[in-house]
């Protein structure tokens, strides 16, 4: 796409509305849908110098610009820059940044910005919205903002109105700005700066004075006419398919069809002036050139006597010159013969550094046969020393892994395998008391405990509450108890996983080196040897490698009858005084 930076202003009595303007640049409200559908080419926005009574919001300013400003005031001015399509989004979100603040930061004019941009298309392009009002320092409320300036009491008027908007030297100034900007922007990316805010004709005209016939030859291209957003809408239902030329309106058929040709023509052009030499390009131009040199010869009538000069002088200079070399000529001819002489002493000498050379390179390919083998057998040593250390670092961490391994199962056959009643409580010895203490006092006073004399120490409600006491403490004892055989089963559990992933591991990394290990006897704690639980223990154990084959009680020895699928009772005895080991019998 080539340069482009349009000005407009809005102003009321033309209709147009400031709001709308930036609901428009924005994809806001009744602007969020178009004839082509969904607008969603908002890509980036912002603003800047807003007043204190707007905030952060632009909509508030233009809305209160709609509302309060003069009836013949200007609401808005307008830039709309197409942005280099070489550009990612950020860099042409920062150019856009440094020329809005370049334009506007000295008189602190309030301003927003948007840049619109589809995905995969080259007319990415911003549009900015600039205010003639200067925010200050003063606090204004927005409807005192748009008041006429009051020179002696600033604050108490309105804002002032900046007059450098006005000129129309503006529009050059404001095109002028956006070029320097864009090829910053180039530039900084890496890329050719190509924006030029002057017209093709200034441009050429230029390269024409400076004697660049191709640049110009480059310009002479037909102009193509702006598509604008609607059209260029068409364009691109065309170009898809969703639409037939011949269905657009007569006028887009005519701005795309003209700007087809244009195009192509000035491609082709293109092509042929990069195949031209420059004399084809004089001969081309003859014709504008000698108008030129008229054109300068009458703006300078002085030149052609000034070009006349500068020839004779240039025909002494070269003849001066020319003397200079011929009176220089034997001087170099003496010491190009001295210089002869040298070059020859000087091969002579490198001769016999040849071979010398020779002869160095013939002893050090002697001792580089050496020093070859001797490489040779040192990379071989190293070769084994590294195996070595290979060797000896698996066998450590092998031991690391074992030693680990053993501390886990020390950990794991240091749990308690059993389940015991908790010892008796206090409160229970105390409850055993008091209850053997009223036998005691009822047996020695009969008659009074027959006239209901009890006293309170003894009596049945002392007896009963200290029971139920007794049966807190066991009860709480007792789920103390289960609470640690559940969190020794937790750790049991967690270790028998540990232990398993860790056999896992060593035999699959040192397959060589893995032996199965022995079975661990399997401890079950358990109060009775009921069917049930003795199956699940049964299948617990057969799948750890053990062989049940009976089952001791406190009472009973029971052993497992695999055809019946039962337990069999084998004798039943008083239990024995000191503590037995209850739980299954291996095989």
């Amino acid at each position: 796409m080539s340069y482009r930076a349009s000005a407009s202003k809005g102003a009321r009595p033309s209709g147009q509305s400031a709001a709308a303007k930036h609901r428009y640049h924005h994809r806001d409200g009744l602007y969020a849908e178009g004839r082509d559908g969904p607008r969603d080419d908002l890509a980036a926005s912002g603003f800047g110098n807003l007043p204190t009574w707007a905030g952060d919001d632009p909509a508030v300013f233009w809305l209160a610009t709609d509302s309060y400003e003069r009836a013949n005031g200007t609401l808005f001015r307008e830039l709309q820059l197409n942005l280099p399509y070489e550009l990612t989004l950020q860099q042409q979100e920062h150019a856009v940044k440094q020329y809005a603040s370049l334009m506007f930061d000295a008189e602190r004019l309030p301003y927003s910005w948007a840049i619109h941009r589809e995905p995969g298309e080259r007319n990415a392009h911003a549009h900015v919205m600039v205010s003639e009002t200067m925010t200050d320092d003063h606090e204004r409320t927005a409807e005192q903002h748009f008041r006429r300036f009051n020179p002696r009491r600033p604050g108490a008027g309105g804002a002032r109105k900046t007059r450098s908007l006005k000129p129309k030297s503006w529009l050059m100034d404001a095109r002028a700005g956006w070029a320097v900007a864009a090829n910053a922007a180039l530039v900084a990316a890496g890329h050719e700066p190509r924006f030029d805010h002057r017209s093709k004709e200034v441009q050429r005209e230029e390269a024409l004075r400076q004697g660049n016939l191709r640049g110009a030859a480059m310009l002479d291209t037909p102009t193509q006419q702006h598509e604008g957003p609607r059209i260029a809408g068409m364009r691109r239902r065309w170009e898809s398919g969703e639409a037939d030329f011949a269905d657009l309106p007569q006028y887009a058929q005519d701005v795309i069809a003209n700007n087809n040709l244009a195009r192509e023509l000035g491609q082709q052009w293109q092509a042929a002036v990069e195949l031209m030499s420059d004399a084809e390009l004089a001969e081309h131009y003859a014709d504008e050139l000698a108008e030129l040199q008229e054109q300068l010869a009458q703006e300078n009538p002085g030149a052609h006597v000034a070009a006349w000069q500068a020839e004779q002088q240039r025909q002494r200079d070269q003849a001066e010159l020319s003397e200079l070399v011929a009176s220089e000529s034997d001087q170099q001819a003496a010491e190009l013969a001295h210089l002869g002489a040298v070059q020859t002493a000087h091969a002579e000498a490198l001769a016999e550094a040849v071979e010398r050379d020779a002869e160095l390179a013939s002893l050090v390919a002697g001792e580089s046969d050496q020093q070859t083998v001797e490489l040779s057998r040192l990379a071989a040593v190293q070769a084994a020393h590294a195996e070595a250390l290979a060797e000896l670092a698996d066998r450590q961490a092998l031991e690391r892994h074992d030693a680990r391994v053993e501390q886990a199962q020390a950990r794991l056959a240091a749990l308690p395998m059993f389940n015991f009643d908790p010892d008796p409580t206090p409160e229970e010895g105390r409850a055993d008391r008091l209850e053997q203490a009223r036998a005691g006092w009822l047996e020695a006073h009969p008659v009074r405990a027959w006239l209901g004399l009890v006293p309170a120490a003894v009596s049945q409600d002392t007896i009963d509450r200290a029971r139920r006491e007794a049966d807190r403490a066991r009860a709480a004892a007792v789920a103390a108890a289960d609470a640690r055989q559940r969190q020794v089963d937790q750790l049991r559990a967690q270790l028998t996983a540990w232990l398993d992933r860790a056999e896992r591991q060593r035999r699959e990394r040192w397959p060589g080196e893995y032996q199965q290990p022995a079975p661990e006897p399997l401890q079950v704690a358990l109060e009775q040897p009921s069917t049930a639980v003795l199956r699940d223990s049964l299948q617990e154990a057969v799948e750890h490698g053990h062989t049940l084959g009976g089952w001791d009680g406190d009472t009973v020895t029971c052993l497992y009858d695999e055809s019946a699928d039962d337990w069999e009772l084998l004798q039943e005895s008083e239990p024995e005084p000191e503590h037995r080991p209850r739980g299954p019998r291996m095989r």
